[in-house]
C-alpha cells in the first residue's frame, strides 16, 4: 500500500518550503549587500591613499578628479 500525505501534511510542507525560500533569498541578499559595502570601503581606502599622493605631489588636477570620484563612491556607500 502507498502511503499519501494528508492535505494537512501536504500544507505544512508548502509553508516550510516557502520559509526556507524565504531564509535563503534574506541571506543571499545580506552577503549581497556585505560584499558590496567591503568592496566599496576598499575602494574609498584606495581614492584617499590616492589622495594623499595627489595633495603630496600637488597634482591639484588629479586632486579634483579623485575628489568627485570619491564623492560618488561616498554616495553609494551612503556615508
Amino acid at each position: 500500500m502507498s502511503k499519501k500525505n494528508s492535505y494537512t501534511d501536504l500544507m505544512k510542507k508548502t509553508v516550510m518550503d516557502r520559509q526556507k525560500h524565504n531564509m535563503n533569498y534574506m541571506q543571499n541578499l545580506f552577503i549581497d549587500m556585505l560584499l558590496n559595502e567591503v568592496l566599496l570601503s576598499h575602494s574609498l581606502e584606495k581614492i584617499n591613499v590616492r589622495i594623499d599622493h595627489a595633495l603630496d605631489t600637488k597634482d591639484e588636477a588629479l586632486f579634483q578628479q579623485l575628489s568627485s570620484e570619491k564623492a560618488k563612491l561616498t554616495k553609494r556607500l551612503g556615508t
